[in-house]
């Protein structure tokens, strides 16, 4: 609603804030280019609501060309958020990108936080990119206890393969901070 009604004062106030640069000493400095990017990330938070393309490629761009991890973890969140045929390619790109434990901490966040309408395509496709073409098996019929029973179990065996693989990765990556 708000987006609708101020779309266009939120896009001013956007590219504004895009283009203003903070002056002062260090600390004056540091503290106006927060409060900078505060009000253009909550512009573009508000507007991504809009979910149109020409919000989605001003998310994009902010991704793309972002100065900060403030920046463009904002953008990749909306971008998942958002209906654009391309977020998986994005979301492989951000993978790619979390180099330090901090980066995939922030990572997981956002892929798990992802509110879409397509949000458990876009877990599971994260977590297994071939999810969709996996081939039908015949199965006897089951009772529905036993589906709620073997559902759970699935779902515990793909958390506990998740940490397993989290692990590894944690090592691997002390591993290269070490070395």
């Amino acid at each position: 609603a708000i987006a609708t009604k101020y779309k266009h004062e939120l896009m001013n106030l956007y590219s504004v804030y895009s283009k203003k640069k903070a002056v002062g000493n260090y600390v004056e400095k540091t503290l106006q280019e927060i409060k900078i990017r505060q009000v253009k990330n909550l512009c573009l938070a508000l507007l991504s609501k809009l979910d149109t393309l020409e919000i989605r490629k001003l998310v994009k761009k902010q991704y793309l060309e972002g100065t900060c991890a403030t920046d463009t973890n904002l953008a990749l969140s909306l971008y998942l958020d958002s209906s654009a045929k391309d977020k998986m390619k994005i979301l492989k790109d951000a993978e790619a990108s979390a180099k330090s434990l901090v980066a995939w901490e922030s990572f997981l966040y956002i892929v798990g936080r992802n509110d879409s309408a397509d949000y458990l395509k876009v877990i599971k496709e994260y977590m297994n990119p071939n999810f969709q073409n996996k081939t039908k098996v015949e199965t006897p019929s089951t009772t529905k206890n036993q589906m709620i029973y073997g559902e759970i179990r699935s779902f515990m065996d793909d958390v506990n393969r998740q940490a397993l693989w989290r692990k590894r990765r944690k090592e691997q990556m002390e591993k290269q901070r070490e070395a």
